[in-house]
């Protein structure tokens, strides 16, 4: 099977070959062109190395960040190359980067360089990793990053956006916070991908994420300095629902049982708007045995629309789960039909003797996550 460069290079041969020709039969013309190619090669060259340095300027500008570089070149393909790349907030607490790089490669516009300026219309990050970790005073580093995006002192900083940003190999690293039971961070997600500016100077983003052992693909945008203007849409068919859960265990540090939350793998469908500081996250999850619709805001999660069951067993309801308490308590309110008192009692609650028959009825029910408590309030059912 050919390659890709094997197949330009045959699509390429003829061109090649009259060019050869011509140059042969006009070498006087030819060694002028070339020398014309050569002396303007030369002047962008110049003309690159001269600005070079206003790429990290630029970087510094646009992320409001302190930047640290091994080594600034220039490549031959006129791309200005920063080595070891490194970047921190300013005045952080801590000494860790919130991101590094092992290479940023910035393309600039061919006439700003040529008249000493410098616009970048494309940037490639090779390897970046971004850290998510806890501050002293209990906010996530990541929260000052996301504002930023909402704040600008230029209020045509979406001109400035280059045209793609690349984002190649990159990963997301979460840092054990104070207290943890864990020591070392651990990887959120692998993405690749792109945004950029769009005609009318809003920034469009696409990524492809690996997480949780799971595919997911994300699409939207967002309008610069407008703190509550941003929209993001996610789709998995093949979302590790107990991953998930299992990370979420993790990050709470609450004794989450994990075998009362359903898992497997199955379909996601998401979305994320509103404002930086307060994002309300909206979709669908679709299990074997499970379907539901939810939305999530301020650490409370409410599930509505719940379809659950396996054959005649049937469970329908919605309720909601309070992340920012410690003990997360929930509540619920679902009908059941034809529920095997077997499978309820022995396998959900640990019951060791149990009496034959199912459950059909009506149940509003409370308790907590942490170290699994439940009780009903009111109900009607029948056995």
């Amino acid at each position: 099977m050919k390659t890709k460069m094997t197949q330009l290079i045959e699509r390429l041969k003829p061109y090649a070959l009259k060019a050869w020709q011509w140059t042969r039969q006009h070498p006087a013309l030819a060694l002028t062109v070339a020398g014309i190619i050569l002396v303007l090669y030369m002047t962008i060259l110049v003309s690159t190395i001269r600005v070079r340095h206003s790429v990290a300027d630029y970087l510094v500008e646009a992320t409001g960040g302190d930047l640290h570089y091994k080594k600034i070149k220039v490549s031959p393909t006129l791309k200005i190359v920063l080595e070891e790349v490194s970047l921190k907030a300013r005045n952080s607490a801590l000494d860790l980067p919130d991101m590094t790089a092992k290479r940023v490669l910035a393309r600039a516009d061919l006439i700003s360089m040529l008249g000493g300026r410098m616009k970048i219309i494309e940037v490639s990050l090779d390897q970046p990793v971004v850290s998510i970790y806890k501050g002293p005073d209990g906010s996530y580093n990541l929260s000052r990053w996301i504002n930023r995006l909402g704040v600008c002192e230029n209020k045509n900083a979406g001109a400035a956006v280059p045209n793609r940003v690349y984002l190649r190999e990159g990963r997301i690293m979460m840092e054990p916070p104070p207290g943890a039971s864990w020591f070392r961070a651990i990887e959120i997600a692998r993405i690749d991908g792109y945004f950029g500016r769009t005609p009318e100077n809003n920034v469009g983003v696409r990524f492809r994420a690996d997480a949780f052992q799971s595919s997911i693909n994300i699409s939207g945008g967002f309008v610069p300095c407008v703190p509550n203007d941003f929209k993001f849409d996610g789709v998995s068919d093949d979302f590790n629902f107990s991953e998930f859960r299992d990370f979420i265990a993790k990050l709470f540090e609450k004794s989450i049982p994990t075998d009362h939350i359903p898992g497997g793998t199955g379909h996601l469908q998401f979305s994320v708007e509103g404002s930086y500081d307060a994002p309300v996250i909206n979709g669908q999850v679709s299990l074997r045995d499970f379907d539901a619709t939810f939305s999530a805001a301020q650490q409370t999660l409410r599930l509505t629309d719940i379809r659950a069951g396996i054959g005649t067993e049937k469970i329908t309801g919605e309720g909601m789960l309070d992340f920012s308490k410690q003990l997360i308590p929930f509540k619920f309110d679902v009908s059941l039909k034809n529920i095997k008192l077997e499978r309820l009692l022995r396998k959900s609650f640990g019951f060791r003797t149990v009496p034959e028959g199912s459950l059909s009825g009506h149940v509003k029910m409370r308790g907590q996550l942490k170290d699994f408590r439940v009780r009903c309030d009111s109900g009607d059912i029948s056995i």
